[in-house]
C-alpha cells in the first residue's frame, strides 16, 4: 500500500535513481489509480445524482469540482514524473515499461470519469493545459490525446 513517507520531493536523486528504487514507486501509482478506476467502474449506470453525491449524501458536487479534483491528481502525478525525468537526465529507458503503465492507467482514469460526468472534459481541459510540455517530454502522447491536448 502507498506510504506517503516513501515519496518526497527529494527522495529520488541521481545517486539512488535505479530501476529497483523507481519501479516499485511507480507501480504504487499504477495500483492506487487502478483501484480508483475499478471503483469508478462500479458507478456506471448509476443516476447522476448518485455519482456526484458527496460522501455524506447531503450535497452534490458540481462538474467543475470534479474537474478540479481530477486536474489535481493528474498534475501531481505528471509533475512528479517530470521531476523524475530531470533526475534521469531525460533518459526514459530506465523506467520505460512502468512509465507506460502509469500513462495507461491515467488514461483509464480520465476515460472513466469522463464517461460518468457529462461536460467534464470541457471543464478539465483548461486546468491541465499546462501539462503539455511535460506530457510531451515523457512521451505520454496517448494521455495528451485523451485529454484533448495538442502535443
Amino acid at each position: 500500500m502507498f506510504n506517503s513517507d516513501q515519496i518526497s520531493a527529494d527522495s529520488i536523486v541521481t545517486g539512488n535513481c535505479t530501476k529497483d528504487i523507481v519501479d516499485p514507486l511507480l507501480q504504487q501509482v499504477v495500483d492506487i489509480v487502478g483501484a480508483a478506476v475499478s471503483d469508478l467502474g462500479q458507478l456506471v449506470g448509476q443516476p447522476v445524482a448518485t455519482i456526484l453525491a458527496t460522501v455524506d449524501g447531503t450535497a452534490q458536487a458540481a462538474v467543475g469540482d470534479v474537474a478540479q479534483l481530477l486536474a489535481k491528481v493528474l498534475t501531481l502525478v505528471v509533475n512528479a514524473l517530470g521531476a523524475l525525468l530531470k533526475v534521469l537526465g531525460g533518459n526514459l529507458s530506465l523506467v520505460g515499461d512502468v512509465l507506460s503503465a502509469v500513462g495507461d492507467i491515467l488514461c483509464q482514469l480520465v476515460q472513466a470519469v469522463v464517461k460518468l460526468v457529462d461536460g467534464l472534459l470541457d471543464a478539465l481541459l483548461p486546468l491541465v493545459g499546462g501539462l503539455v510540455g511535460t506530457l510531451t517530454s515523457l512521451g505520454l502522447n496517448t494521455l495528451g490525446g485523451v485529454l484533448g491536448l495538442v502535443l
